[in-house]
């Protein structure tokens, strides 16, 4: 794919470019883009890199564009040292922005953001860092106006919108945000308390605000004298130049604009709580106070914002009095309350009817017994499409090795696909010719894509992954053409059945064996069931063993009577860099759990239980740091309070969100009921984190490293390892985590695995009675 940015090397310990002016400022730019213009493109990171009197690096991060958008990238960014790109997944432009920040480098005298469709004036940047030199922790400016072919509009930013720029305190910012994102430079500091952005940002609240506000929490904001930057209007913005603020459109929109600026307000009450910046002052926490309608009311009427933009004022003050009038209509009796509810469905009632009568119609027929219910008929096929073979058919003679995995996930490969790929090209690279067959989900991901989410995290070139070839057999949509002497990889216990029935259903394939990748005991994962049967008739099958970790053998070898040569079990493979800095906030202690409140094996409750009787007796012995206590895992944000300790779950991260949130986190708790060592302690782990895990079986991660701290399964036990982690903590100096004693290295057993694979002898059908 070209040249790519890695987060080591954005890590603060990067050595600078030797051809950098010797004496001048670093900064860094982060520079957003998804399917841009590419003239537009060329212009602006042009213009960015002929910044004068600094020294400058210019990161391009990417939102999931297509391939043109990425070899427009490639090309840009590969003539010049100082400049690199990454892409990701789609998340939207304010979080786009965010993965970015997340991977900045902290060494920096600033932080400049960039838009993908503007010019930069020459000395943008030096004036920029001027500004903050001048004791502001951000800085931002004014900026031309220029139309989609670059031809100069009447009137600048500020002039058109009207805008008091210096309206910069978190009350007027709340109310009105006069901060544009492309014309921001900041202190790194103002990043680390703003990261990671909260979900509010993802919705209808821009970076920059966000941005705008951690920093007037932070310090002060100033203005740049003059324009700093073209700024192009061509229909397509995201925001644009904004003329319209305090428009009215009815009362429905005022209470919405209302109830906007509580949630904003809230976000910086409960980032302030987290320790990352300092109480804000009454003019936002009135925002969520009690009674708040009457209280900003009042703040929206007198503030100094509101004086200058009347219009708006006028929408917020009538938004809070509707908000306060729907409140009290829902306050009186049941009665009232079940009225107003009957009404809202009838009124919902009659306007389905309006827009679907058919539907609605053939309901009430259904419901009265005029017509029967629709028989619904589901093949036994279609009851368990995991199960049955590939669709496949011999065509031809050689050998693929064929993976096949469930699929590859948006948010990236990690975990035991990212092993189970990464197991892949290390064939590929010794000359295998290499397939992923997906088969459960990531159907919608193209082949490009699928090979750009590995190469973030899997080592290895991209051309080594154009000769990996990529299929999809879920729906079974078409063949698969298999070569006499195809080796099959399972990766789950569904994949098993799959290989073996693919082996099965075609009798010209002279390998009447498969590989079986076995990363866990999958007969843990679900309850006494037919999938727990399943799982365990996997074990079974006649395959050749190549096993995650000595633990989990030595489990499978007791349980299931597997025995896996010892050149075949390989130490988990961690993809945290060991170089991530740890940048924790001070005067908060900040604890991780990876916890997910679906999955029973992650003993969330038991970890939550832990962590409050270990908070407890922390506070009897006179320690008052507050706890900042976030659960990663789980697809959905929620809180969750046990004693004292406030749990907050952020939702699905990104990769680089959930590095960054590592950097900036003290403990870990990271529980499982499983013989494997499971990846996210070791993540933990390897980013320099103490972490708490349990002990089960024959694991006992506190044997590898001071960094990791076993404990029984329960309560007391997780209290009691906190503790000790604490202290572990604050005394540093952790070796690198050494993992050899869970296996042989990942390279190893790929070569081992090679000379099965080119043994044609190791697929012969076993003895019955083996076993």
């Amino acid at each position: 794919m070209g040249r790519k940015v890695s987060l080591m090397s954005l890590a603060p310990d990067r050595p600078r470019d030797a051809d950098a002016t010797l004496g001048t400022a670093r900064v860094h730019v982060v520079l957003a883009t998804f399917e841009p213009e590419p003239r537009w493109l060329r212009a602006q990171i042009a213009s960015v890199l002929a910044q004068r009197d600094v020294d400058l690096t210019l990161d391009v991060t990417d939102d999931g564009s297509g391939p043109a958008t990425l070899a427009l990238l490639d090309e840009l960014c590969s003539t010049d040292p100082r400049a690199s790109w990454s892409t990701g997944p789609r998340l939207g432009s304010a979080a786009n922005f965010g993965r970015g920040l997340a991977r900045a480098p902290r060494d920096v005298a600033a932080v400049l953001l960039a838009d993908q469709d503007d010019v930069w004036e020459q000395d943008k940047a030096a004036r920029s860092l001027a500004g903050l030199d001048e004791g502001h922790v951000l800085v931002h400016g004014d900026a031309r106006l220029i139309d989609a072919d670059g031809h100069e509009l009447p009137g600048t930013l500020f002039g058109s919108e009207q805008r008091d720029a210096t309206a910069t305190s978190q009350g007027e910012l709340v109310v009105l945000n006069v901060v544009t994102g492309c014309t921001v430079a900041m202190r790194p500091a103002v990043m680390d308390a703003a990261l990671p952005f909260p979900s509010i940002v993802g919705g209808a609240v821009h970076h920059d605000l966000w941005l705008a506000l951690c920093a007037a929490g932070l310090g002060s904001i100033g203005v740049v004298p003059g324009t700093l930057l073209s700024y192009r209007q061509h229909g397509t913005n995201v925001v644009g130049m904004v003329t319209d603020a305090g428009r009215w459109r009815g009362l429905r929109d005022a209470s919405g604009s209302w109830a906007l600026r509580r949630r904003i307000a809230q976000a910086v009450v409960d980032v302030a709580a987290a320790g990352r910046i300092p109480p804000p002052a009454r003019d936002v926490t009135a925002w969520v106070g009690g009674l708040p309608e009457l209280a900003t009311w009042r703040i929206v009427r007198g503030s100094a914002t509101a004086g200058r933009s009347r219009p708006l004022a006028r929408v917020l003050r009538a938004g809070a009095l509707a908000h306060l009038a729907r409140r009290l209509a829902r306050a009186p009796g049941a009665r009232i309350r079940r009225a107003l509810t009957l009404t809202t469905r009838a009124l919902r009632l009659l306007g389905h009817g309006a827009r679907n009568p058919k539907r609605m119609l053939g309901g009430i027929a259904r419901n009265a017994g005029i017509v029967d219910q629709p028989l619904r008929i589901v093949s036994p096929t279609a009851l368990d499409p995991q199960l049955r073979p590939l669709r496949a058919r011999v065509t031809g003679s050689g050998r693929t090795v064929r993976l096949l995995i469930p699929g590859v996930s948006p948010s990236g490969v990690f975990g035991g696909v990212g092993t189970a790929v990464a197991l892949a090209v290390r064939l590929a690279e010794a000359g295998e010719q290499v397939q992923l067959v997906m088969t459960d989900y990531g159907q919608a991901l193209d082949a490009a894509t699928v090979r750009t989410l590995i190469l973030r995290h899997v080592d290895t070139s991209a051309e080594v992954l154009e000769r990996v070839g990529i299929a999809r057999a879920i729906h079974d949509e078409e063949d698969l053409e298999l070569g006499t002497d195809d080796v099959l990889i399972a990766t789950a216990w569904w994949t098993a059945f799959r290989a073996a029935g693919t082996i099965a259903a075609n009798p010209m394939l002279t390998r009447r064996r498969f590989v079986y990748l076995v990363q866990d005991d999958e007969t843990l994962f679900y309850p006494a069931s037919e999938r727990q049967l399943m799982a365990e008739r996997s074990y079974a099958l006649d395959a050749v063993h190549v096993v995650n970790s000595r633990p989990l053998a030595e489990h499978l070898r007791i349980r299931h009577r597997i025995d896996a040569p010892d050149a075949l079990v390989f130490a988990p493979v961690v993809a945290v860099p060991e170089v991530l800095p740890l940048r924790p906030p001070a005067g908060v202690l900040r604890v991780i759990v990876y916890g997910r409140p679906s999955v029973g094996r992650n003993l969330f409750d038991t970890a939550l239980r832990g962590i409050a009787m270990w908070d407890a007796q922390r506070r009897a012995a006179g320690d008052t740091t507050p706890l900042d206590v976030v659960s990663v895992g789980e697809r959905e944000q929620f809180r969750y309070r046990i004693g004292e300790v406030m749990v907050r779950a952020p939702g699905v991260l990104s990769w680089d969100e959930y590095l960054a949130l590592l950097a900036g986190s003290h403990l870990g708790v990271s529980l499982m009921t499983s013989p494997h060592p499971s990846y996210p302690p070791l993540e933990m782990a390897a980013s320099g984190m103490v972490v708490v895990t349990n002990r089960w079986g024959p694991k006992d991660l506190g044997a590898l490293s001071t960094r990791l701290v076993s404990c029984e399964p329960d309560a007391p036990g997780v209290a009691a390892a906190l503790a000790i982690a604490a202290q572990r903590a604050t005394e540093g100096g952790d070796p690198p985590l050494d993992l050899t004693s869970l296996g042989a290295s990942l390279d190893t057993t790929a070569a081992e695995l090679l000379q099965v694979i080119r043994d044609a002898e190791a697929f012969s059908p076993r003895d019955a009675g083996a076993r």
